[in-house]
């Protein structure tokens, strides 16, 4: 009888003092969450973060720039662009991507991963839709998801087109079946001498034509670029913001 009692008060025992420990533990946690309380870390300290990196974006802006307005170079992406309506291609995005990766997508990237904002994500995309509007998003989205690169380089040939689009629809007119353009991938009739010609639609774009255009597309890329990366950083802060 006494085994037997014994036997009950150990059981009894071990599953008071299993039980205590459980509550114990419960406890603890629930103290030691009371003094470790998750919190956000401030937007103003994220700012303050990922300033540099979108400052730096800025810092090259002017560099990218004349790289985009030489001659030579305006020249060829007007040709890219007429091979992109005749081919269906995007050859003129692939050239802005070796120019504008480096420099302006790259930094703005780390400034995005520094707000811990996800890129991909649900949150971004809504909020790059609403800073940037239906029209880049959209061309973003096509070109295989809403990236950085994208948005970047389809707000580039957008302004690219406010001021060549003119001379691109006469490459495009001008070459019959479109082959005068795909040779273009071999040596351009471009060069940074004063005498440099473009053949357009049967007319001439002469030096002091090309001058004008790149003169406007140096304001007007510096304008688009700084924007670019302003909305870049807009929709980071609202993303991780909500």
């Amino acid at each position: 009888m006494q085994k037997i009692i014994h036997h009950r008060f150990c059981k009894s025992a071990f599953f008071a003092g299993l039980t205590a420990a459980v509550i114990l533990a419960a406890c603890a946690s629930m103290i030691l969450g009371a003094k470790k309380p998750f919190r956000r870390v401030p937007l103003e300290t994220l700012d303050a973060q990922a300033q540099p990196f979108f400052n730096r974006a800025r810092k090259n802006v002017p560099d990218v720039v004349r790289k985009l307005t030489t001659p030579s170079s305006v020249a060829k992406i007007c040709i890219l662009m007429a091979q992109d309506q005749i081919f269906k291609t995007e050859k003129t995005a692939g050239y802005l991507n070796s120019i504008l990766a480096v420099p302006i997508v790259a930094p703005c990237i780390q400034g995005a991963k520094t707000y811990g904002c996800d890129l991909h994500s649900l949150p971004f995309q809504d909020a790059a839709h609403s800073v940037l509007g239906d029209d880049i998003t959209a061309a973003a989205y096509a070109s295989g998801g809403l990236a950085l690169e994208a948005i970047f380089i389809r707000q580039t040939i957008e302004s690219l087109r406010l001021v060549l689009g003119c001379a691109v629809s006469k490459l495009v007119a001008s070459y019959s079946g479109g082959a005068t353009c795909a040779a273009a991938d071999g040596p351009l009739p471009i060069g940074d001498a004063v005498g440099v010609t473009l053949a357009v639609g049967g007319t001439i774009w002469c030096a002091c034509d090309l001058y004008s255009a790149c003169k406007r597309l140096s304001s007007d890329l510096t304008e688009a670029l700084d924007a670019s990366i302003t909305d870049c950083q807009t929709a980071c802060r609202m993303a991780v913001a909500k």
